[in-house]
């Protein structure tokens, strides 16, 4: 069982004079090059009392702290993930009381034709032709490079 569980549950089993307060840490975005960094402020927690979720290009990361015997500050907080990157591939760092997300940029050939051969086959480039009537010599030529790609 994580440490972060276990603190948890031990929550659940407080005694009523123990008070639980919300914290909401400073966020700030950053650009590196390809990939977006996310800087996450959490001064006084301790990476064993973090925890981290993604679900739907979304992230969430929470937390505890132990302020004094009395008093337990808690957070959670959902980020939606930049467009450009991968949620579900990211980089965590935690120093210094800072927790850094790089989400690493997807790359620019996702989606797209890189080979002759699967253009020929490619069902987006036959409705094309099909709607504007392509005939004669382009059609030919299309269907030779099919032939050649496919022998």
């Amino acid at each position: 069982m994580s440490s972060f569980k276990m603190i948890k549950e031990k929550l659940e089993i407080m005694p009523s004079k123990q008070t639980v307060e919300v914290f909401e840490p400073y966020c700030k975005w950053q650009k590196d090059g390809r990939d977006t960094i996310l800087h996450v402020y959490l001064n006084g927690f301790k990476k064993e009392l973090l925890d981290f979720d993604v679900a739907k290009r979304k992230l969430t990361v929470s937390g505890y702290r132990i302020l004094d015997q009395y008093t337990i500050q808690n957070f959670t907080r959902t980020f939606e993930g930049p467009k450009n990157c991968e949620v579900d591939e990211n980089k965590l760092k935690f120093t210094g009381g800072i927790l850094s997300i790089t989400f690493l940029e997807k790359d620019s050939t996702e989606g797209a034709i890189t080979s002759i051969t699967e253009w020929c086959f490619n069902e987006k480039i036959w409705k094309y032709v099909e709607r504007i009537g392509m005939v004669g010599v382009a059609a030919c030529v299309l269907i030779n490079c099919c032939l050649c790609c496919s022998a």
